[in-house]
């Protein structure tokens, strides 16, 4: 009988083992993407600090260098104005060969090249290039009577298969970091009246011009004389 009782238990024995190792390694593996996922939220609360940082820094340096006033479109305006503008303004980083403009596309942003090289293209030869604090792009801010600008050139970050290979600090190519202006961000500040209406009718001026030379730049044969990208 006792035999008989041994042999009656076993199965259930093993199952309650069975049941256990799988309990534990079901424990285990919750542990593991418990943890998994804490890591990668604290990587993303780190990335995420970090860009926060380095958008505030790439502001204060275009403000203190007064880098939009080298640009003629800005160099008018108001200190508080400009600053105004500096803080609509987007960071970004672009790896080399990351292409910012691309000719004969519509563009509706421009540039302020924090640090970085980018090469300018027309077709496929190199006519320029920009560097640290230039200022690129920004005539798509101001667009022809169909509310559209097609660029005129190709600007991509140097050292990358689109553009020749430019070696920056003893490397091939190296991260453009970037403040970027969307027409968008600008025309919010436009209506939003923060920017002063002395700032409004400047840059409504700036625009108005821009789109006379424009139709007095066309040749005979209706295409159009180059301008800035």
């Amino acid at each position: 009988n006792s035999i008989q009782s041994r042999h009656k238990i076993q199965p259930s024995s093993n199952a309650q083992v069975e049941a256990m190792i799988t309990s534990h390694r079901v424990e285990a593996e919750a542990d593991r993407a418990s943890r998994a996922h804490a890591k990668k939220t604290l990587k993303r609360q780190s990335t995420s600090a970090a860009r926060v940082h380095d958008r505030v820094a790439a502001r204060e340096t275009a403000k203190r260098l007064k880098c939009l006033q080298a640009c003629p479109i800005f160099a008018s305006l108001a200190e508080a104005s400009i600053e105004a503008i500096v803080d609509a303004m987007e960071y970004e980083v672009a790896e080399p060969g990351h292409v910012l403009c691309q000719q004969g596309r519509e563009a509706d942003r421009m540039f302020l090249l924090m640090s970085g090289t980018c090469d300018v293209l027309v077709g496929d030869a190199k006519v320029a290039q920009l560097t640290d604090l230039d200022v690129f792009g920004e005539a798509a801010l101001f667009p022809d009577a169909t509310g559209a600008f097609v660029r005129t050139a190709t600007v991509c970050v140097a050292g990358g298969a689109r553009a020749p290979a430019v070696r920056v600090a003893g490397r091939i190519g190296a991260p453009a970091r970037l403040l970027v202006l969307h027409k968008s961000a600008l025309g919010s500040l436009l209506e939003s009246g923060a920017m002063g209406g002395a700032c409004v009718a400047h840059l409504m001026r700036v625009a108005e011009q821009r789109r006379e030379n424009r139709e007095h730049f066309v040749h005979d044969d209706g295409a159009a004389a180059p301008r800035r990208w």
